[in-house]
């Protein structure tokens, strides 16, 4: 896997307060704090600044990578997997873009079932 740097949609510097607001899609986020937070601690100690790092939601149909539903079994539940794939979603965009409406159309899945498939599936994306 080849390691790129975050996207940014906006920075703005305020020099006489030390600090910078970042605002990213929410897809990127992950890549701008990193894990336990190190890229960000790292960035705040380098520049000496106070740094804030807002999340901008961006359209599903706008994220550049999509995950296999295989690939997140564990955290879906083999019964959760095994439904969505019979009913023919085989990637987390697939779902988010169809949304809850369509998922509560499935027999197996209530209004709850159906909120914590997609905050599965959202956190996912946030955490690549």
């Amino acid at each position: 896997m080849r390691w790129l740097p975050a996207k940014l949609n906006k920075i703005e510097i305020d020099e006489d307060q030390m600090k910078a607001v970042v605002s990213a899609d929410s897809d990127q986020v992950a890549k701008i704090v990193g894990r336990n937070g190190v890229n960000i601690r790292l960035a705040i100690k380098l520049t000496d600044y106070e740094i804030e790092v807002l999340r901008e939601e961006k359209p599903f149909e706008e994220y550049e990578e999509d995950i296999e539903l295989i690939d997140i079994k564990e955290e879906l539940g083999e019964e959760v997997y095994n439904i969505l794939i019979n009913n023919r979603y085989d990637t987390g965009l697939e779902v988010l873009i169809a949304g809850a409406d369509k998922l509560k159309e499935i027999e197996e899945f209530d209004e709850e079932k159906v909120n914590e498939i997609i905050e599965i599936i959202k956190s996912q994306y946030e955490e690549e």
